[in-house]
């Protein structure tokens, strides 16, 4: 079941997002950033992130346990009729269980109802994993780029886009 996030939810996803950095950024973002993640720090921007708008975070649940989760609104780069998908982690030991693309297809209709054309993401350029599961979704690489810091790292991101046109927008 996907559903809005409550600030119920806060804590898992806060849990879920530094279990997912940890695993899916071994070997490209450096080890002390990632030792130094806060599940509690993490659970209490969500839950203010929740708090002024409940459709902004989304959540897959299994179990009556929070499995994965996606964060969504418009572009932060205002980019002409986008939406932008923030973030998308899933509990690792939930990988390739089929939750991230589930998630990833309860924003498109989200996003096309608030009346975006597209969807925009950044995805790091060394995590090749999420790149080619976005890829398979139909996303694009646009051209677009950006350095991010990540402690003493400067990591490239890549944006990639998914027009939403001729789908029912």
């Amino acid at each position: 079941m996907i559903r809005p996030a409550t600030i119920h939810d806060s804590h898992r996803i806060g849990q879920i997002q530094v279990e997912g950095w940890r695993a899916a950024y071994r070997g490209i973002i450096p080890d002390g950033v990632l030792a130094g993640l806060s599940v509690e720090s993490r659970a209490a921007g969500w839950r203010r992130t929740i708090e002024r708008d409940s459709r902004t975070v989304w959540v897959a649940v299994q179990a009556e346990s929070v499995v994965g989760w996606v964060s969504l609104g418009p572009s932060r780069d205002g980019v002409d009729g986008a939406g932008e998908v923030f973030a998308l982690y899933v509990d690792p030991r939930c990988w390739r269980n089929g939750w991230g693309r589930a998630l990833m297809h309860a924003a498109e209709p989200e996003l096309r109802m608030r009346g975006f054309t597209s969807i925009v993401l950044w995805v790091l350029e060394r995590n090749v994993t999420a790149l080619g599961f976005y890829t398979k979704l139909g996303y694009q690489l646009d051209g677009a780029d950006k350095v991010e810091s990540f402690g003493e790292a400067q990591l490239r991101e890549l944006r990639l886009r998914l027009p939403l046109e001729g789908q029912g927008a």
